[in-house]
């Protein structure tokens, strides 16, 4: 038997398969903020929101300075990248919802990443993950597992 946080093998969209992962991704998020906030009263806690992991314009791919991004491009169709956008967007909604309904400080991040996107032109300030199965992970990769 499969995860429930697997994709899904059997009819449905990949678009139906991310909106049923938020929508139960919310009371999850509105419990545990709750429960920090109760376990805290008095803290200030800030929860951050995540940065894009490409960036609204793509580069032209000559311009693709690593391996890395090369085939993060390739592998995803120019609507793929929007789709994955739109959901980090409204991943970031939910987390803002659930965060200020606890009485928590969210913070927006996606605005000064703009243009510094894994990728981006402008210089990356993160970084997508290497190879991974390795287990060989840099200090500086997008995400630690």
């Amino acid at each position: 038997m499969r995860s429930s946080s697997a994709v899904p093998e059997a009819p449905g969209s990949l678009h139906d398969w991310v909106d049923s992962r938020l929508e139960a991704l919310k009371p999850k998020l509105v419990e545990l903020y709750g429960r920090i906030r109760s376990e805290a009263p008095n803290a200030r806690i800030l929860v951050l929101g995540y940065p894009a992991l490409f960036p609204e314009k793509a580069p032209p791919v000559s311009d693709l300075r690593t391996g890395v991004c090369k085939i993060a491009f390739s592998a995803f169709t120019v609507s793929e990248r929007e789709a994955i956008r739109d959901w980090g967007l409204r991943l970031n909604r939910e987390i803002q919802t659930a965060a200020e309904n606890a009485g928590i400080e969210y913070v927006e991040l996606s605005s000064y990443f703009a243009g510094h996107e894994p990728c981006s032109q402008g210089g990356q300030w993160v970084r997508f993950v290497d190879d991974i199965r390795s287990g060989a992970i840099r200090d500086d990769s997008f995400h630690p597992l």
